[in-house]
């Protein structure tokens, strides 16, 4: 693997992605713990002479106001403070100020850019590894450090994106978490695990079950488990697909549960959890159940904490966990995020702490990581390839930057509801003809749909029945509508949830038949101030979706106080979209269309299209020469 001592940083500017995503609470740095990691590396380039341009990201940035509480300004301060010198600052990412200011550096000076998830809105561009971004990042410096392993396992614009363009190498601190890493790979031991979704750590437990004793299992990812145990636990997430495979993994007897929990009211069994409660803990039996099974000649792995310890009546599963490894000698690896914080907290020293959590967890499970990968190649065969020859995960990447192209490629859905008569339908078919606009889904009233299957027009249909053909008055099915030509469905739109004509159930079955019938779905999601309604339904609906066929899946926000109206919110806009890409990402890898419905006008469509795969045009569709003049206005 290339290594920093062993590239050319002699009086160069040099590209150093650090990792900087500490805790900020009023703007003070909570535990600067992987800022003092950085400074070997840092250190070493200003004895080089070199002008080094720092970058890291802080947080989650989805919208414009998350950026203010997730600026760098203060990791800036703390820098200056550490290394005692002045550290200059580029608010912009991008433009001729940016450059400016790496081109005035002097040999051993420092800029720190502001945070590059910034760079997530409007578009995503950081997150899904632009290459026009990545390419521009690259051409404001001369070489390419990664010394970011907390970042190692995303193949970001600033983490991977940027080594294809630069001669690249890895920094002291990725080089120490790999050495370190390394001698315990194949070392026994016993695995604190704690955190929120069993999915996260699943393939861990898998790969590692022949060299781990036990599996201590904490943190709200321990329902999953007392689930596939049939134990009931409230309110607590469950990842249910998972379940099967948690059942298998229980029989080897390797995995120890709690035996009790804090909920919001008070300690419980496992086996008295309330329908409306939820697990914030691990019990005081859980505590000397778990802390029987530590050894001092067994090394101990922790990832993740046993509870919420942020706050303090949840606090006392964790804070035990390590009061009690002081009273031994104990050979303790922690595997950075919350767990490391946690340590921090409450001042135990362990045998070694990694900055990363996900990206210890996938190398230890022995997962390639694509940004450590890359650093193993020289950098002129990437050149002669003219990066051709790329991952199939940047690939994938690629194909979601085609969420960014030309507008009149994004789709327009046209929802006719119920407003046209039969004689006015009849004059729509031949107007619509006129439209020059060739990807368009025309979904007319049910009666209707025969009217245009010897059209050119793709044809979607608002609503089906969930069984094929039988003794089901006044319902049509999927059978029926592939015989007419129908290749799209709606599922979940609000206006049916509102008049009770659909159920939560009965929208989680259509979805299920229609994307395995091989129908593109088009599943509504409505509106909700918070996002706890709007996360409930995407989990909920999306739970045991076959994965074979979710490629069919497209997920539309259409919130209902915007129907038939004529604003929008583009922030909101651009939080769901987050939200519903960032979910289907992480849980099935795909990157889902994103639709948008509600209060859209010939002045606003470009405004929506800049953000989404396309839009969904209620009543306004139905007139034709407004739906023109919206087509008209698409630049």
């Amino acid at each position: 693997m290339n290594n920093i001592k062993n590239i050319d940083v002699e009086n160069k500017k040099v590209i150093v992605r650090v990792d900087y995503n500490v805790p900020i609470e009023d703007g003070k740095i909570l535990d600067n713990s992987r800022i003092v990691a950085s400074l070997e590396t840092i250190k070493y380039l200003i004895d080089k002479n070199a002008k080094i341009i720092l970058m890291s990201h802080l947080g989650k940035i989805t919208k414009e106001t998350d950026k203010e509480k997730n600026t760098l300004l203060p990791v800036k301060e703390e820098l200056s403070k550490l290394l005692n010198m002045d550290i200059k600052f580029s608010k912009c990412l991008k433009g001729e100020e940016l450059e400016n200011i790496i081109n005035e550096l002097k040999p051993g000076e420092i800029v720190l850019l502001e945070n590059t998830r910034y760079m997530d809105v409007p578009n995503i561009l950081e997150s899904n590894c632009d290459t026009e971004l990545s390419k521009y990042w690259a051409s404001l410096g001369e070489v390419f450090i990664l010394d970011a392993f907390g970042s190692a396992h995303r193949m970001h614009a600033s983490t991977y994106g940027i080594s294809i363009y630069l001669p690249h190498a890895i920094g002291f601190l990725v080089e120490k978490e790999i050495e370190n890493l390394d001698k315990i790979k194949n070392e026994n031991k016993i695995i604190l695990l704690g955190g929120a979704k069993v999915s996260d750590k699943i393939g861990v437990i898998k790969n590692l079950l022949d060299k781990t004793e036990y599996f201590l299992i904490g943190g709200a990812m321990c329902a999953s488990f007392l689930k596939a145990k049939d134990i009931k636990v409230g309110t607590t997430f469950v990842d249910t697909e998972k379940l099967e495979e948690l059942k298998e993994l229980l029989k080897t007897n390797k995995i120890i549960l709690p035996i009790d929990v804090v909920t919001e009211n008070g300690i419980k069994k496992v086996s008295e959890i309330n329908d409306d409660e939820s697990i914030l803990d691990i019990g005081p039996e859980t505590i000397e159940l778990f802390t029987s099974k530590l050894k001092e000649d067994t090394l101990i792995l922790m990832n993740g904490t046993m509870g919420k310890y942020e706050e303090l009546k949840y606090e006392n599963g964790t804070k035990s966990i390590f009061e009690f490894l002081k009273t031994g000698n104990y050979k303790v690896v922690v595997c950075g995020g919350d767990t490391g914080s946690a340590k921090e907290k409450y001042n135990y020293d362990a045998y070694y702490t990694s900055t990363g959590g996900g990206a210890s967890l996938k190398y230890l499970e022995g997962k390639v990581l694509e940004p450590l990968k890359i650093m193993e190649t020289d950098y002129k065969e990437n050149i002669e390839d003219k990066t051709e020859d790329l991952s199939s995960e940047v690939e994938e990447k690629k194909e979601e930057e085609k969420q960014e192209t030309p507008k009149e490629e994004k789709l327009i859905v046209l929802n006719h509801k119920s407003y046209l008569g039969y004689e006015e339908i009849k004059k729509y078919k031949e107007e619509i003809k006129k439209i020059n606009y060739n990807n368009l889904v025309l979904m007319p009233n049910i009666a209707y749909i025969e009217l245009f299957n010897s059209s050119n027009i793709t044809l979607g249909s608002q609503n089906f029945f969930s069984y094929n053909f039988g003794s089901y008055t006044g319902e049509t099915s999927l059978e029926i509508l592939k015989d007419l030509g129908v290749t799209y469905t709606l599922v979940g739109h609000p206006e049916r949830l509102t008049l009770r004509l659909d159920t939560y159930e009965e929208i989680k079955e259509k979805l299920f038949k229609s994307v395995s019938s091989g129908f593109k779905t088009i599943l509504c999601l409505a509106h909700d101030e918070k996002d706890k309604t709007l996360k409930k339904e995407l989990k909920y609906y999306l739970k045991g979706i076959d994965l074979s066929s979710i490629k069919n899946l497209i997920i539309a926000y259409e919130p209902s106080e915007k129907i038939d109206s004529d604003y929008i919110d583009k922030d909101d806009i651009l939080d769901k979209k987050y939200l519903i890409k960032t979910y289907c990402k992480k849980e099935f890898d795909i990157n889902v269309p994103f639709l948008y419905g509600g209060g859209l006008t010939k002045e606003n469509i470009n405004e929506v299209l800049e953000v989404t795969d396309g839009v969904i045009l209620g009543k306004i569709s139905t007139n034709i020469e407004k739906l023109k003049e919206i087509i008209d206005n698409i630049k």
